[in-house]
């Protein structure tokens, strides 16, 4: 198991994901409380709105499955880095 699927599986309380969430347990996952993001529920949101990560509509909420996150952060880690000379790729570490 990668890093990457490692953190992914571990909601905020420590315990194991659910295979639905809600976009605060998405932030979390993705380590967006931890960091100088300012709104990190928002940067959620506006990967979804973007379709950069797949999301369903429960009533009025957004619901992100555990799928959905493990191939964002897969898909993210691939890409080019911004700023960064062409040819690097960041690369999982396992």
């Amino acid at each position: 198991m990668t890093f990457v699927d490692q953190i992914a599986l571990i909601t905020p309380e420590g315990q194991p994901a659910p295979s639905v969430m809600s976009i605060d347990e998405v932030a979390h996952i993705l380590l967006l409380d931890r960091t100088k993001v300012k709104n990190p529920r928002a940067s959620v949101q506006r990967y979804i709105e973007l379709g950069r990560l797949k999301a369903l509509r429960v009533g009025r909420d957004l619901r992100v499955t555990d799928w959905a996150v493990l191939e964002f952060l897969r898909r993210e880690t691939e890409q080019e880095p911004k700023g960064r000379p062409q040819g690097r790729k960041t690369k999982l570490i396992e």
